[in-house]
């Protein structure tokens, strides 16, 4: 009988440019709906994310775990196309400041506007970024659906990425530990200037930006899960995937000069500095078992924090989905503030590139052969 490929899908974050994340996974899982089980190529044991990478996981995870994948695409739909570009207007107020306003300031601007949210007098929560998001995820995902995987934990695995204000250490939040819920998701997302950090257990937690963006390293334990020491087993270096969905260009073609054009590149560096690391780390582990099989030797164990051996180091294959750098539409500028725009018509154009690119990758892929 032959054997899914298992995969794994990390979603980078980006704020509005996660709507691009929306129409990768929005992709990928019409596939998942258009086939039955016996006929699937590959089968989604984990999905990964931080920030808007992260709402992004959540509503394919919640499809996923329920066998509604066409709902997950209805959601990921909504939440972008209606719930995103409204903001808070569940308020009896328009959003503010208005979107268009706080894009314009944020070019014209020739430094950062820094605030704290700390700061803002609002007794009514009308400006409440935190309560704001958190209201718009519970549409979504509902505390019965919380519940219930809490105390039964499906398939596949959500992990999502914070990090912890005071102590500075990166924390992962795991549906398999029964860690995942609306608050790991609002931490995942709390951008420092705009939201206040999300207390959980007694922690304060910021931006999953600040650690993992996203989470790769945690996904090797559910992909790598069981104990595979067949020495005569042929290396196969395609059965289990780490799809990455990238927002941030790895590469530039020019210098970056004007103020604009120095914040933006450094803005990208920044949010791709983890997954360069986290990537590399998986690179490392992939050479040592290619080595290892060549010299026909068994690939080492791996150690937990309590010195036991749990499992030997597995080949774990890296793609990538990635937004294309620049300008991909006149229209729309991608610099570092169209992060905060949440123009539905820019978002829209957003998501139908990242189900452009999926396509493409789909079809090139061995995934579907």
């Amino acid at each position: 009988m032959r054997r899914m490929k298992k995969i794994a899908i990390a979603c980078q974050g980006g704020g509005s440019h996660t709507a691009f994340t929306a129409g990768v996974l929005k992709a990928i899982l019409a596939v998942e709906q258009q086939t039955l089980p016996p006929d699937r190529k590959f089968e989604i044991v984990a999905l990964s994310g931080t920030s808007g990478g992260a709402i992004c996981a959540l509503l394919a995870w919640r499809g996923l775990v329920t066998g509604q994948p066409d709902e997950a695409i209805r959601q990921l739909d909504d939440f972008w196309k209606k719930s995103w570009p409204q903001g808070n207007a569940s308020s009896p107020f328009e959003p503010f400041p208005p979107n268009h306003l706080m894009v314009l300031l944020g070019r014209l601007l020739p430094v950062e506007l820094q605030l704290s949210p700390y700061d803002i007098n609002d007794p009514l929560g009308l400006l409440d970024a935190q309560a704001i998001l958190r209201r718009l995820l519970e549409k979504y995902v509902d505390k019965t659906f919380i519940e219930k995987v809490r105390r039964e934990p499906p398939c596949p695995t959500l992990i999502v990425g914070a990090v912890n204000v005071l102590s500075g250490e990166f924390r992962v939040f795991s549906s398999d530990k029964s860690e995942i819920g609306i608050d790991a998701v609002v931490a995942s997302a709390a951008i420092p200037t705009l939201m206040k950090a999300v207390e959980i257990d007694g922690a304060a937690y910021w931006d999953g930006l600040f650690s993992q963006n996203p989470p790769l390293k945690n996904l090797l334990r559910v992909l790598c899960s069981g104990r595979q020491r067949d020495p005569d087993r042929p290396l196969n270096e395609r059965d289990k995937e780490i799809w990455i969905i990238r927002i941030n260009p790895e590469r530039r073609e020019k210098i970056p000069r004007s103020t604009s054009e120095i914040v933006d590149r450094r803005n990208e560096l920044a949010g791709n500095l983890s997954l360069e690391q986290e990537k590399g780390y998986i690179e490392t582990i992939n050479r040592m078992v290619r080595y290892c099989r060549a010299k026909d030797l068994p690939p080492p164990d791996k150690i937990d924090e309590r010195g036991i051996a749990i499992r030997p180091y597995q080949y774990v294959r890296l793609n990538e989905i990635a937004m294309p750098p620049g300008n991909f539409d006149s229209s729309w500028p991608m610099d570092a503030i169209s992060k905060l725009d949440r123009n539905p018509d820019f978002l829209a154009r957003l998501m139908a590139e990242g189900e452009r690119q999926a396509e493409l990758f789909l079809a090139k892929s061995d995934a579907l052969a």
